[in-house]
């Protein structure tokens, strides 16, 4: 088809544009080329085309509901805890009583005290400067050279109470003043040891018995007081 002679060939139609409107078309096809590079190439779901957050709005009144649940399983998960807690150290401190009972039970009575072969007053007779009080047959039948138990360190009424209740056990005892007399070495004179007690097998079985008693004092005295936790032995010397 022929051309008007008045009409502008193509290139001139478009050298007639002007500035601002070549920028606006650029613009506007580089506007078309990033909306077409963000176009998502996987599936498309509903939340990624929303324009807005999405919240979750919980009723107030089902929020404070399931507060009170959470709280009431915690209080019922404490309580049930301590319970079973609390049956079970009872049922230990029950079999922790009956084996002890048992074990006493067990005990064989106490060896009778050991008396020195020489009579008082001879080559091996023992000199206090404050004379020991003898709870048993009125004789310190404490020989040098061997170990004895110190259970306790009383005053003079309460060792003597004390010593009563070991005679009734089977426990000999003499009361060494100590303090000018003002307390006294509750000392177990059944059984001397020879060598180191903390090693011997005799000495450690013989201070098991004497715990287990001193347990049965404390309970004498209705949980009050101590249970002769501080036992020791000591080496009886001659001064």
């Amino acid at each position: 088809m022929a051309r008007r002679r008045d009409s502008p060939p193509p290139y001139e139609i478009m050298g007639n544009l002007s500035p601002a409107d070549e920028l606006a078309d650029l613009s506007a096809r580089e506007q078309e080329a990033h909306e077409a590079r963000a176009q998502p190439t996987g599936p498309v779901t509903w939340w990624s085309q929303s324009k807005y957050p999405i919240v979750l709005r919980v009723p107030r009144g089902y929020a404070v509901l399931v507060g009170l649940l959470l709280a009431g399983l915690m209080i019922l998960a404490y309580l049930v805890g301590h319970s079973r807690g609390y049956s079970v150290g009872l049922q230990r401190a029950r079999a922790e009583r009956e084996s002890e009972a048992a074990m006493l039970a067990d005990l064989p009575r106490f060896i009778p005290p050991m008396v020195a072969d020489t009579a008082p007053g001879g080559d091996d007779a023992i000199e206090y400067t404050n004379p020991p009080v003898s709870e048993g047959n009125g004789r310190d039948p404490r020989q040098v050279g061997l170990n004895y138990l110190i259970v306790a360190r009383y005053p003079l009424d309460e060792a003597q109470r004390l010593a009563r209740f070991l005679a009734s056990r089977g426990v000999e005892t003499v009361l060494d003043p100590i303090d000018n007399g003002r307390f006294y070495h509750v000392v177990v004179v059944n059984k001397g040891i020879h060598g180191n007690p903390s090693e011997s097998d005799e000495g450690k079985a013989f201070k098991r018995q004497m715990q287990l008693i001193g347990r049965e004092w404390k309970r004498h005295n209705n949980n009050r007081g101590d249970a002769l936790e501080t036992m020791y032995y000591y080496l009886h010397q001659s001064e």
